[in-house]
């Protein structure tokens, strides 16, 4: 059993909140509040994850997309069946 999952997010910045929306096609759709200036937007990714999945936030790493709305993130410390479940 894998303790570490890659999902597929695609992410809107500067939106009214930062927020989970939903499944999509397959990939996860979230909002965020920030601006993507600097890596804003990608910490702020890494730490609504993390709060919303009860994990450190080095257990959320982005693999691809750093510059991309488009991003492939990895989260480690939970089996599939469980992050499916904090990310429904």
């Amino acid at each position: 059993m894998s303790l570490t999952n890659t999902i597929p997010i695609k992410v809107n910045t500067h939106t009214k909140k930062n927020e989970i929306v939903g499944w999509q096609e397959g990939v996860l759709q979230i909002h965020l509040k920030t601006k993507p200036i600097k890596g804003q937007a990608n910490k702020e990714l890494c730490r609504l994850l993390a709060n919303h999945c009860h994990l450190p936030i080095s257990a959320i790493t982005i693999k691809q997309g750093g510059t991309s709305r488009n991003k492939l993130v990895s989260i480690s410390g939970l089996t599939k069946d469980k992050l499916r479940a904090y990310l429904d």
